[in-house]
């Protein structure tokens, strides 16, 4: 059973030759231990996973068999890689070709699959938030308990990846434990691909709009407090809520009660209260 943190096997898989006949088989020894990272994860995030130690990729052929030893009580899982469908390159329009601009949108996610299973998985098991926003100044915006926060910086480059013998382009998130190289699937899809053999693959949809960022609330002082107690009729038919009989008057404006940190204006502030009848 383990968290939403990344976790893996202390272990080694090494090549040896079978003596007198240059037949190649593997053996694997390991400690027993398990490493995780250190993220903070929700409540009920438990969940049961194969947790692996660090795989070896090998040339395959289907006539001879690949033998690997391993301790009593370990288990092997294996993946056949092989090349996909050839394809032709359209119009760079159409494709929408790999560059900077293209990320710098508001994308929600869609899908994660990958692993050892190369199944699908939760986003909670991911690591990964709901929605980002990518800027150009190098700053990303992400979906937290519910609302879009700054969070801090990413880095892009193109770096050599594990998957082709070349470089991709990479994303890098400021806190993150990992680099992914990430490429569009036409206009609307971003394709997240963790630079590691047994992690995931995520995919995210581009949104129409852009959501409006949620900052932190205000830590200011307001002007003074209106409490209206004027009577008012409330229609019951109208499924809008009604305006706030309290707000504050900060910086000459209205601003509603919700939009300040009540712990610290409660603090540092004696705000006055003006009755309106």
């Amino acid at each position: 059973m383990v968290d939403c943190n990344h976790h893996g096997l202390n272990g080694i898989i090494e090549e040896e030759t079978l003596e007198g006949s240059g037949f190649k088989y593997y053996t694997f020894t390991t400690t027993g231990d398990v490493w995780a990272t250190r993220m903070g994860c929700p409540e009920n995030s438990n969940h049961e996973e194969f947790v692996t130690a660090r795989p070896l990729m090998i040339e395959y052929n289907s006539q001879v068999p690949v033998v690997v030893y391993v301790p009593a009580g370990y288990e092997i899982k294996y993946r056949v890689w092989s090349a996909g469908e050839i394809m032709e390159a359209g119009n760079p329009a159409d494709n929408y070709a790999v560059n900077d601009d293209a990320l710098y949108q508001t994308w929600e996610w869609a899908s994660s699959e990958g692993g050892y299973t190369g199944g699908k998985t939760a986003l909670k098991n991911t690591g990964l938030s709901k929605i980002y926003t990518f800027k150009k100044d190098g700053t990303y915006l992400h979906y937290k308990n519910r609302k879009m926060v700054p969070a801090g910086k990413f880095q892009l480059s193109n770096d050599f990846s594990i998957f082709i013998k070349g470089k991709l382009p990479m994303i890098e998130l400021a806190g993150k434990d990992r680099k992914m190289s990430y490429m569009f699937n036409g206009r609307d899809t971003l394709i997240l691909s963790e630079e590691c053999y047994d992690c995931y693959k995520h995919v995210y949809v581009r949104k129409s709009k852009n959501i409006t960022p949620i900052l932190s609330k205000i830590q200011d002082c307001p002007d003074v407090m209106i409490e209206n107690r004027m009577p008012r009729i409330i229609d019951r038919n109208v499924k809008t809520k009604p305006a706030p009989s309290s707000y504050y008057i900060y910086k000459g404006k209205r601003r509603e009660i919700s939009e300040f940190d009540a712990e610290w204006v409660k603090k540092n502030c004696d705000v006055k209260v003006e009755l309106v009848y």
